[in-house]
C-alpha cells in the first residue's frame, strides 16, 4: 500500500465527478463536469483528464488514479459496450488515462464502487454482507459478501441490467428512470424526466404519486429477486431515483412483505459513494 492520496473518479453518462482522497482517507471538495456522452471519446478522456489534474493538486503525495466506470472492461482492457457511454466501447481507458496523467490507474464498475463505499463508510457499515443498487439513467448492481468485492468468474457480477423477464422487458427497463418517465406519461401523456416528476410529487400531483408506486412495485420485484438470491445484511439504494427513495418506499417494502430479513435503505453517502468505493478498491489492489 502506498502512503499517498488517491484521486477518486465517478463516470457517469450525464456527469463524471472527481475528489480527491488523501492519505489519511480524508475527502476533499467533490469537482463534476458533464459528461455529454455523445461527443467523441478523445474529447470526454480530455476533460476527464483536466478535472483529474484539478484535484490531484490537493494532495502532496499521490498513488493514484480510482477510476468507476458503468460498464466493465473486455478481455484486452476496452470499455465493454455501455449505453451511458456509447463513443467509448472498446476504448482502453486505463492506458488512456495513464498516458494524459501518468498516474497508476485501477479501474471498477461504478456499482461496485457504490457498493464497496456503502459497505465502508455508508449505509452498511459494519455489516458482512451487501448489495447496493444504482437507479438512474440505467441501473446497477454491486455486491460486498464476507466483506470483499464480489466480480464472478469475468468481472461482470452484478450486470443484472440487461436480463431479460418473462414480458419481453429488461431488468433495466423496471428499474431505471425510464420506466418511472414511462409510467408518468401514461397518465398525463407527458414524457418528463424523473427530477421533474418528483418535483410534481413533492407538490402533490396525484399523477406523479402514482407513477411512483408504480416503480416501486416494480423496482420491489428486482431487490426481492436479488435479496432471496444473496441474502444480504442490507440492500442499499442509490443513484438520482434514490434520491426520492420517500416517495416509492411503501409501495416497495408492500412487494416485499414475504421476503426474509428485507433491510433496505436509501444511501448514506448520496454522490460521493462511488468516490468512497473508488478509492477502497484501489487501496486493496482491486481494479
Amino acid at each position: 500500500m502506498g502512503s499517498g492520496g488517491i484521486v477518486a473518479v465517478d463516470m457517469g453518462g450525464t456527469r463524471m465527478r472527481c475528489a480527491a482522497v488523501g492519505a489519511d482517507d480524508a475527502m476533499g471538495p467533490v469537482r463534476a463536469v458533464p459528461t455529454l456522452r455523445e461527443r467523441p471519446a478523445q474529447a470526454i478522456l480530455k476533460d476527464l483528464a483536466a478535472l483529474i489534474a484539478d484535484a490531484r493538486r490537493e494532495l502532496p503525495q499521490c498513488d493514484g488514479l480510482a477510476l468507476g466506470i458503468p460498464t466493465v472492461l473486455d478481455a484486452e482492457g476496452g470499455l465493454v459496450e455501455c449505453d451511458n457511454l456509447p463513443t467509448m466501447t472498446g476504448v482502453s481507458i486505463k492506458a488512456e488515462l495513464h498516458e494524459r496523467t501518468g498516474m497508476t490507474v485501477r479501474v471498477n464498475n461504478d456499482a461496485s464502487c457504490f457498493a464497496m463505499g456503502e459497505w465502508w463508510k455508508g449505509a452498511g457499515a459494519g455489516c458482512r454482507n451487501l448489495c447496493g443498487i444504482t437507479l438512474g439513467t440505467g441501473i446497477g448492481l454491486g455486491l460486498v459478501l464476507d466483506g470483499r468485492l464480489y466480480s464472478g468468474s469475468h468481472g461482470a457480477a452484478g450486470e443484472i441490467w440487461r436480463t431479460p423477464l418473462p414480458d419481453g422487458r429488461t431488468v433495466e427497463e423496471c428499474g431505471s428512470g425510464s420506466f418511472l418517465s414511462q409510467a408518468f406519461a401514461s397518465r398525463t401523456a407527458l414524457c418528463l424526466a424523473g427530477e421533474e416528476i418528483a418535483r410534481r410529487a413533492a407538490q402533490g400531483d396525484p399523477d406523479a404519486h402514482a407513477a411512483f408506486d408504480e416503480y416501486g412495485r416494480a423496482l420491489g420485484s428486482v431487490v426481492a429477486f436479488v435479496v432471496n438470491l444473496v441474502d444480504p445484511d442490507v440492500t442499499v439504494l442509490g443513484g438520482s431515483i434514490a434520491r426520492s427513495f420517500a416517495l416509492f418506499e411503501q409501495s416497495l417494502r408492500t412487494v416485499l412483505n414475504n421476503v426474509r430479513a428485507p433491510r433496505v435503505e436509501a444511501s448514506g453517502l448520496g454522490e460521493s459513494a462511488a468516490l468512497w468505493g473508488a478509492a477502497k478498491l484501489f487501496r486493496d489492489g482491486k481494479g
